[in-house]
């Protein structure tokens, strides 16, 4: 993953941490694979955010910081977001999406 690509993750961790209860973050796709990780790649940065609980405002919230994160360095943020349960319990925790995550994701202490 490029320096860009982390700093873009980081300041997005930041701001999530000031306004929800996060839990986890990782950066996977294109943008963190290795090879296709280019500084002009135009694909979005995909980006796992995993909060405490999921309620239409912690999806605003995310959302909003997203777009506050890549402003600047023109980064289109694509968040996908899971409750705690649903990361550790539920079917979609362990779907071939969370397998790819865990497997190549770039994630970050919070």
């Amino acid at each position: 993953m490029s320096i860009l690509n982390h700093t873009v993750l980081e300041r997005f961790g930041a701001l999530l941490q000031r306004r929800v209860s996060l839990v986890g973050l990782a950066a996977f796709g294109s943008r963190v694979r290795s090879g296709d990780a280019a500084p002009d790649n135009d694909s979005d940065l995909d980006v796992l955010v995993i909060s405490e609980t999921l309620t239409p405002e912690v999806r605003r919230i995310v959302s909003d910081c997203a777009f506050e994160a890549d402003f600047d360095a023109g980064i289109l943020i694509s968040p996908v977001v899971y409750s705690r349960y649903e990361w550790e319990h539920s079917p979609e925790g362990s779907s071939p999406l969370a397998r790819s995550i865990r497997h190549e994701g770039v994630f970050l202490t919070v």
